[in-house]
């Protein structure tokens, strides 16, 4: 039976199981067992805690990830509104510049306008003169011969 309860390890090391246990039981007293039965339960006890600690960091962890994504969401929308506002002001910028060289360009043109009138009236002027003008080139004027033929 001896031979029986004796195992042969894969290290070639050969050992009776019912000598391990009684020697086993031999080295450990009551309080020995009772101390680490308690350990074992304050182990299990923290092992649970740290579980639950454990757990309870995920759910704080997932509530901050939805916390951060909501953030990031309205940050993003505060974004696109402040990059329209931008692109508004840049718009409002570039028809204000517009605006400020067509005055310009109308400012010099109103200076403009009073001496082209002047000029068109003085103009108007000189030709009314002219038309009402005849030019001796135009005029026929009978000589004395011919003058005496129509009795005149």
């Amino acid at each position: 039976m001896q031979e029986d309860k004796k195992m042969d390890s894969t290290f070639g090391f050969n050992f009776d199981i019912g000598n391990v246990h009684d020697e086993a039981r031999k080295n450990y007293t009551n309080d020995d067992l009772e101390k680490e039965y308690l350990e074992y339960l304050i182990w299990a006890f923290l092992n649970k805690r740290s579980e639950e600690a454990f757990e309870k960091q995920i759910e704080e962890a997932k509530n901050q990830i939805s916390f951060l994504t909501l953030l990031n969401e309205v940050q993003d929308e505060e974004i696109s509104e402040e990059k329209q506002k931008i692109e508004l002001l840049d718009c409002f910028e570039n028809i204000s510049l517009k605006h400020e060289k067509l005055k310009e360009k109308l400012s010099s043109f109103n200076e403009t306008v009073e001496p082209c009138e002047k000029a068109f009236d003085d103009l108007g002027h000189h030709l009314e003169l002219q038309m009402n003008q005849i030019k001796l080139e135009n005029i026929y004027i009978p000589t004395e011969e011919e003058s005496s033929y129509k009795g005149v």
